[in-house]
């Protein structure tokens, strides 16, 4: 029997790291590599479980209602673990791969199992600006962590150098590599030279979107205060939309109806991928105002879309634009910086809007899937 790759991810819902990692799993059984996976959680996207398009004998859900590292999260994989071990013998498994904390130390403890597999790690966030070492107990267990990945880390991939630095800082990464994430185009580049204008002089409304789950880090609530001020100064005939759904939306949606915005912004809920995109062609403008970021999906489907970006310097997301370049960069946090950036930008359009080509270029050579998977699977061992 060949040996398998075990993908392990805490729950498969919209996000960078769920997104990516269906990508992974539909690439390595369409290239004929044995693959399986573990969601950790039963609260899962329906539609994102079938596109991994695996029969139930290779996809184990287990019973956890936890998402994050957490005391009762480790009770919980202490509890459970002989499922794991059990699924990881009877497919022979040859690589795991883990993505996001919670996945890690599942991965750890699989590895003390099955010492001959190669451990790779995921990270995907600025995990310690998100959760600062501010008590004691939290810089014990991340002693005991460190203690662990040591003993069983074997790559640890980084979506960027943002992300690489703020790990290392605080944990251990064994044979550290930088691996900007990827989308796949799926015919979505494919706009033809007239098939629409990205702009059109004579359309009364500007678009602008907003794309990605709502959480705080995603800084939703932070633009709806630059874009009520913007409002209330200029006579720009714009609107806003909300492309995603999550814990933020009952209170996104009580501060547009608190501050009387809700012909001019809307939430759309939760949206497939598909519909996600679809979304963004629409839009004149994408907005990434994000607190804290480890790369940003959502800022390299733009670039794919060939859609105009002004987002948030945090984290990963200046190494995907640079600012006047390929997109409009603001001080992560800094309202009167954001304002003035949206002023500047709508004010002077269509000619502060990119060249959809040149966008879309860089997506090629930057963030195609082609090129990312033929590294991420130079980190694996072959199967045999």
């Amino acid at each position: 029997m060949r040996k398998s790759i075990l993908f392990i991810i805490p729950g498969l819902n919209i996000g960078g790291a769920e997104l990516l990692m269906v990508k992974q799993v539909q690439w390595f059984q369409a290239n004929n590599w044995e693959t399986v996976v573990v969601i950790l959680s039963t609260k899962n996207d329906q539609g994102l479980t079938m596109d991994l398009k695996l029969g139930p004998d290779k996809l184990l859900v287990l019973n956890s209602s936890y998402s994050v590292l957490n005391n009762a999260a480790i009770g919980f994989a202490i509890k459970n673990r002989n499922k794991l071990k059990d699924f990881a013998k009877k497919h022979e498994v040859g690589n795991i791969v883990a993505h996001l904390p919670l996945a890690h130390f599942w991965g750890r403890l699989l590895k003390l199992k099955f010492p001959s597999a190669q451990l790779l790690v995921y990270h995907h966030s600025m995990q310690y600006q998100a959760s600062p070492l501010d008590t004691w107990s939290k810089k014990l267990f991340n002693q005991l962590q460190k203690w662990l990945a040591a003993k069983t880390d074997d790559v640890s991939v980084c979506i960027s150098e943002s992300v690489k630095q703020n790990i290392q800082q605080n944990f251990i990464l064994k044979n550290p590599v930088v691996l900007y994430n990827a989308v796949s185009d799926s015919g979505y580049t494919e706009m033809e030279a007239g098939e629409r204008k990205e702009f059109d002089d004579d359309k009364p409304v500007i678009k602008i979107i907003i794309p990605g789950r709502l959480h705080p880090a995603k800084g939703h609530l932070f633009f709806l205060k630059v874009f009520h001020e913007f409002i209330l100064e200029s006579d720009k005939p714009v609107v806003l939309v909300i492309a995603g759904g999550g814990s933020l939306e009952a209170e996104i949606n009580e501060f547009i109806k608190k501050n009387k915005l809700e012909y001019l912004a809307s939430v759309t809920g939760f949206l497939s991928n598909k519909l996600l995109l679809g979304e963004m062609k629409k839009a004149n403008l994408v907005l990434i105002p994000s607190i804290s970021e480890g790369l940003g999906i959502v800022a390299i489907e733009a670039l794919m879309l060939g859609k105009t970006v002004i987002a948030s310097d945090a984290g990963g997301l200046k190494e995907v634009f640079t600012h006047g370049k390929n997109g409009y960069l603001f001080e992560a946090g800094n309202h009167d910086a954001c304002l003035n950036i949206l002023r500047i930008v709508l004010s002077n359009m269509p000619s502060t809007l990119f060249s959809p080509t040149s966008l879309r270029e860089d997506y090629k050579d930057r963030f195609s899937f082609d090129t990312y998977i033929q590294k991420f699977t130079a980190l694996l061992k072959q199967p045999e």
